[in-house]
């Protein structure tokens, strides 16, 4: 007996929202420092960095 698979489709989500997940978690977690965060973020300023712990 052959078993089907079926995979029900899931909208992908977008590089900006897994982006915005990745650095929000790296502020949460408060393992990096700012620093650290905003120069993985390409940012100038944290400033700019720290809207994106916004859940």
């Amino acid at each position: 007996m052959n078993k089907q698979i079926i995979l029900k489709h899931r909208p992908q989500k977008s590089n900006h929202k897994i982006r915005k997940t990745c650095i929000s978690n790296m502020i949460s977690f408060k393992q990096l420092s700012n620093e650290e965060i905003r120069a993985f973020a390409g940012h100038e300023d944290f400033s700019t960095t720290v809207p994106y712990n916004k859940k």
